[in-house]
């Protein structure tokens, strides 16, 4: 089931980053559509983007753009196993194995699809998978990348660990109810893990196994049991728009840049009312001359 996103529809996102170096990073590497330079992330709500930091800016739809209904439907993957793309090697592909170990591509896509979903999983399939991953990255201290443990790679955009962050989940968790424990269709948010999924959709459709997809939706204000936090700060509304090769789709614009020319189109408007004000008392001085 999917989403279409209308043309020019105005979207947000809290980055430091100009526009013109956005555009510039998601350049690099051409012909590699589903590298996640390419990817990104998006709101339709411009507070739920301020969650993610104060540098505001403003991307605007250049055509329509169908996005899976993520929470809503399950996805088919029909992956060719041991291939994704150069990017995937790894990394990525060590912490999709956590998921997995031993199993085919397509189960550890679905397995990832799932818990970062909860469609067709509930909250305690989801928690299992959580305290299962949790143990194997506490144990595994001999995979290194970059110089850092698997259990130390960091997952979220403020930077917290796989470690961390699986752990912050297994916690909250502590106190869900047993009905609670039964719902499905729980938004799971962890961003390293999200790249990963995204990837895969991404080589998925490229392969052939189109659903004309351009990525996945979350509608707007749609809440989870599995809250978020980004630097100390609850994030309970789980809409977002997440869209590979998203280049021919998008333009960024900075609200900065929107403001001034807002302030400046009221500057130019306080300027002409002063000189119709100036204009007037010019000719009530005249008139009282001559009286």
């Amino acid at each position: 089931m999917t989403t279409v996103i209308k043309k020019d529809t105005l979207l947000f996102k809290s980055v430091q980053y100009t526009c013109e170096s956005i555009t510039s990073f998601m350049s690099q590497f051409m012909g590699q559509n589903c590298r996640t330079n390419k990817m990104i992330w998006l709101s339709e709500n411009k507070y739920r983007a301020l969650s993610y930091g104060k540098y505001l800016k403003m991307f605007r739809t250049k055509s329509d753009i169908d996005l899976w209904d993520f929470l809503g439907s399950p996805y088919q993957f029909n992956l060719v196993d041991g291939h994704v793309d150069e990017e995937f090697k790894g990394k990525f592909q060590s912490v999709l194995r956590l998921l997995g170990e031993g199993q085919d591509l397509n189960f550890q896509a679905n397995m990832l699809y799932g818990l970062l979903s909860g469609v067709n999983f509930s909250v305690e399939t989801q928690l299992s998978i959580l305290k299962s991953t949790y143990a194997i990255v506490a144990d595994n201290h001999d995979l290194i990348f970059n110089e850092q443990s698997l259990s130390q790679l960091s997952m979220t955009p403020d930077y917290k660990t796989m470690r961390t962050v699986l752990k912050e989940y297994i916690d909250l968790a502590a106190d869900f109810s047993d009905t609670i424990l039964r719902m499905k269709n729980q938004r799971l948010s962890i961003y390293g893990f999200d790249q990963i999924l995204l990837k895969l959709m991404c080589v998925n459709e490229d392969a052939g196994n189109k659903t004309g997809i351009s990525g996945w939706h979350i509608q707007d204000g749609i809440t989870s049991v599995w809250t978020e936090t980004v630097s100390d700060k609850i994030v309970s509304d789980m809409g977002e728009l997440a869209i590979f090769d998203s280049r021919s789709f998008i333009e960024c614009t900075s609200e900065r840049a929107s403001l001034k020319k807002k302030r400046g189109s009221r500057s130019k408007r306080r300027s002409k009312r002063r000189s119709k004000r100036s204009k007037r008392s010019k000719k009530r001085s005249k008139n009282q001359k001559k009286e």
